[in-house]
């Protein structure tokens, strides 16, 4: 369950020459995840659009771990010790607390 202070994360996928990259897989994990078991449960997934943009569900604040894929991801033993495994190679981003709403 999110409270109010959750906040999505707004992905650009785009190539070598910076044009954007359509229906590319975006995975989501979160920073704090100690094992394949718990990343399986945790990951988050979603496609980009024909522009190349993807925004997630609502997530709690905290740091992530983010990458794009050309491949589609499932949540089969093989697929997720993948991902674990090439983790250190994503992106690191914080998803800050919401402003509080007045």
């Amino acid at each position: 369950m999110v409270g109010h202070d959750g906040a999505t994360l707004t992905a650009q996928v785009g190539d070598k020459d910076g044009k954007p990259v359509p229906d590319a897989r975006v995975l989501i994990l979160p920073a704090v995840i100690g094992s394949e078991a718990e990343l399986a449960a945790r990951l988050v997934s979603g496609q980009t659009n024909q522009y190349g943009q993807y925004t997630s569900i609502t997530l709690p604040p905290g740091k992530y771990y983010v990458a794009a894929s050309g491949d589609s991801i499932d949540a089969a033993p093989e697929t997720i010790g993948k991902v674990w495994r090439a983790r250190n190679r994503f992106k690191e981003v914080e998803l800050a607390r919401a402003p509080p709403r007045r």
